[in-house]
């Protein structure tokens, strides 16, 4: 999943929310002002849905790339000359849209990175805020104090009542435990009845943690306006939804309306707690609210159009016109291209080929090399079409495709080398036939380490053996991921780290944000592997920098006894200590 694909999917669902938003404020206007909750689910169905409208593309089939028939673009049988002249670009709009992406400008070296940078830092000081305000929230409760007064009248359901100097109206405030708030000097007498049933009505509705959710949803999605436009809808239908509750529950509408009043008058209407849910929060929506407790009927029940239809109708439109990324549908018999449905090397897909060797259509990928596929053509998330070849296991198409000249070196960032898949997927037949033409087996990927690092890690000795035999080096080192020995430590190969230690892997060896082996043991806590390095002569006290330019927040050095102990393992490091382990940093 990359920035390519974010992007435009994000492109997408920000449109499909826009047209949204834009029907529910519309309606908003012309439906009778009894129906708040049709107004309020669907609303809030708006803002719910947007993270399942940005996932759902990457799991819907994509549609199979068959490429229309343009009259005049057929191929005609190529003589020597007619090779070496120019050809007529007969297909213009097609060749420059399905243009490879490297082509021209290429946008994703600076202004992709930049806008995902962006999109990171926006939602991250959101978050950090909601945060902030959460554990406000929080301290305001303990600060608070169990009200000791009885209420004059039982409650429709059990709740926790408190009082605190610093609140000046009746509110819910809390999450998982949430409790009812009210000023110091309010008596909980029959009149508060009202409104201490329109708390309730928050607390029976979960409205606490439904205001998380989208406070998260619209942290996540900020550049999403029109998330934010429906936030204040919902929070005005949702108090005259529970306004209808406690009415029904506590006298009648008039009765909640006198009760409204009485905590207005004495309210000034400070800022209260932005994740709290007060009686009153804006003195502009009382009357609105007062109109419709003493005029109107206010059914919390929605009508079955619009709640039940409509909602679930406009989610699977926007479903249905969004972008669609998962792997692509196959295609029924009569559908399949044709000889003579074939273009020009620059029509094809560069995905094309990469998922025909994946589904393992050998005659597709004959077909496609054919008209000039490239076989090196990387696509975005999935790899080249060697890569694709070893995940379905298909030796004959890798076998192909290296005869049309596929590189087995070309690497792909977050897939890794068409080897390390090798590795990854236990392909011993295709991992020999990839060095035999010619991959390296040295060769790493940032993120995805090496050949060899990966079976150490899958705790693969017939692999380890067939590259070490192909003079893989068994120090070979890819900063983030380790080497072979440390990766066989973290993933706790007991029988893989003795493997190499007797193939002569250096016990000491020391990889940049991987530490050594016996830290990374020290770190795991586990002191089998901890005993067997010590006994192949682990350094118990080598000590070694972490810099900070991996991660600022590690600056400093670690050794075996340090990690044991920062991490908890009291076993280990009680067994380091009982070897003379030291924490060394250089002076």
């Amino acid at each position: 999943m990359t920035a390519e694909a974010l992007l435009p999917v994000a492109g997408a669902v920000l449109a499909e929310t826009a047209i949204l938003a834009g029907v529910i404020l519309l309606l908003d206007r012309i439906l009778p002002r009894r129906m708040v909750r049709e107004r309020h689910d669907m609303a809030l169905a708006a803002i719910l849905i947007v993270p399942i409208l940005f996932v759902l593309p990457f799991f819907l089939p994509g549609e199979a790339n068959v490429l229309p028939v343009i009259e005049g673009s057929l191929p005609q049988p190529v003589t020597e000359s007619a090779a070496a002249a120019p050809q007529a670009n007969v297909m213009p709009v097609i060749t420059e849209a399905m243009a490879s992406p490297t082509s021209g400008l290429d946008l994703s070296v600076f202004v992709l990175p930049g806008m995902m940078l962006l999109w990171g830092l926006g939602a991250a000081l959101l978050l950090i805020r909601l945060i902030s305000e959460m554990t406000s929230v929080s301290a305001l409760i303990r600060r608070a104090q169990p009200l000791r007064q009885p209420i004059g009248a039982s409650l429709s359901r059990p709740a926790r009542v408190m009082v605190s100097g610093e609140v000046e109206g009746p509110m819910l405030a809390g999450f998982f435990r949430p409790v009812i708030i009210l000023p110091e000097d309010m008596m909980a007498d029959e009149s508060l009845r009202p409104v201490l049933e329109h708390e309730i009505a928050h607390l029976a509705r979960q409205d606490n943690l439904l205001e998380v959710t989208i406070r998260t949803i619209s942290a996540l999605f900020w550049w999403n306006l029109p998330i934010h436009a429906l936030r204040p809808l919902i929070a005005r239908e949702r108090e005259k939804l529970c306004d209808a509750y406690a009415a029904e529950r506590a006298g009648g509408g008039e009765a909640m309306a006198d009760a409204l009043l009485k905590v207005a008058s004495r309210q000034i209407l400070g800022r209260s707690p932005a994740l709290a849910l007060p009686a009153i929060r804006r003195k502009e929506m009382l009357a609105d609210r007062l109109r419709l407790l003493t005029r109107e009927n206010v059914s919390g029940r929605p009508r079955l159009l619009l709640s039940t239809a409509l909602v679930p109708a406009v989610f699977f439109a926007c479903a249905a016109a969004g972008p669609k990324l998962g792997p692509a549908a196959d295609l029924a018999e009569d559908e399949k291209p044709t000889e003579e449905m074939t273009f020009s090397a620059s029509a094809i897909d560069p995905a094309e080929l990469y998922f025909a060797a994946r589904r393992g259509r050998t005659e597709e990928v004959e077909r496609l090399l054919a008209m000039g596929a490239d076989p090196n053509a990387a696509s975005y998330g999935d790899g080249t079409p060697l890569i694709g070849a070893v995940r379905s296991g298909d030796h004959g198409i890798l076998t192909r495709l290296l005869a049309a000249g596929a590189d087995p070196n070309r690497a792909a960032r977050g897939d890794g080398s068409p080897l390390i898949s090798a590795a990854k997927n236990g392909r011993y037949a295709m991992a020999i036939a990839l060095l035999d033409a010619g991959a390296n087996p040295d060769m790493g990927v940032r993120g995805d380490g090496n050949a060899l690092i990966v079976a150490a890690h899958r705790g693969d000795l017939k692999m380890v053996d067939i590259l070490l035999e192909y003079d893989a080096n068994i120090e070979a080192a890819q900063i983030g991921d380790g080497n072979a020995l440390i990766a066989a430590v973290q993933a706790g190969k007991i029988n893989m780290v003795h493997a190499l230690l007797e193939k002569g892997a250096n016990v000491d060896a020391f990889v940049i944000a991987d530490e050594t082996p016996l830290i990374a043991a020290a770190q795991r806590g586990d002191l089998d592997i901890t005993k067997l390095l010590i006994e192949y002569g682990a350094d118990v006290s080598l000590t070694v920098p972490v810099p900070v330019l991996t991660d600022p927040s590690r600056q400093g050095f670690r050794s075996p006894i340090s990690e044991a102990e920062r991490y908890g393992h009291e076993d280990v490091a009680e067994y380091l200590r009982a070897h003379g382990a030291e924490h060394r940093p250089p002076a």
